[in-house]
């Protein structure tokens, strides 16, 4: 109700809007959501959490293309925050385009070679794609840049075992 009356008081209020839209697609309102997330996208195109969260919803409904755009376009207007570019790579891993979450974690490494999760993304991507040696060696960076990664750990082991490499 409170977004209501922020809207009462200021139709154009982003903020308010991108609430809305949030609150919606979390009850399943998938509609409503895209709707209040649209306006607050008009109000404020340069709000990369609104442009994710839109990313979301329309992924949730299948429009995958249109999902894509709004992920893409996070990244565009905040192209150093690594948040919307591993949403990104995730976006295309989960819909089994692994070419495209490949190049995503490739570009997120590239923008910050010591993040850590950005390594480790890319070594599941490369291991889903049965490229072992390169996989192992996304996860050793990853236990370089941060030893208690226990998920990274744990696939760097499955993979020496499978490759004859070994445990660590």
């Amino acid at each position: 109700a409170s977004y209501r009356t922020a809207l009462e008081i200021d139709p154009g209020e982003a903020d308010a809007h991108a609430g809305l839209g949030m609150m919606y697609s979390t009850r399943g309102d998938y509609a409503g959501g895209e709707a209040s997330l649209r306006r607050a996208i008009e109000a404020d195109p340069k709000r990369p959490n609104v442009h994710a969260l839109l990313g979301s919803v329309l992924a949730q409904t299948d429009r995958m293309q249109e999902a894509r755009e709004s992920f893409e376009k996070a990244v565009s207007v905040a192209p150093g925050d690594m948040s919307y570019r591993l949403t990104l790579g995730m976006f295309f891993f989960k819909s089994d385009r692994l070419v495209e979450a490949e190049e995503a974690f490739a570009q997120a490494v590239r923008v910050d070679p010591k993040h850590a999760e950005a390594h480790h993304y890319m070594g599941e991507v490369r291991a889903q794609q049965g490229k072992a040696s390169e996989a192992i060696k996304s996860l050793e960076t990853v236990l370089r840049l941060d030893p208690q990664h226990g998920q990274a750990r744990q696939k760097l082991g499955e993979l020496r075992s499978r490759s004859g490499e070994g445990e660590l």
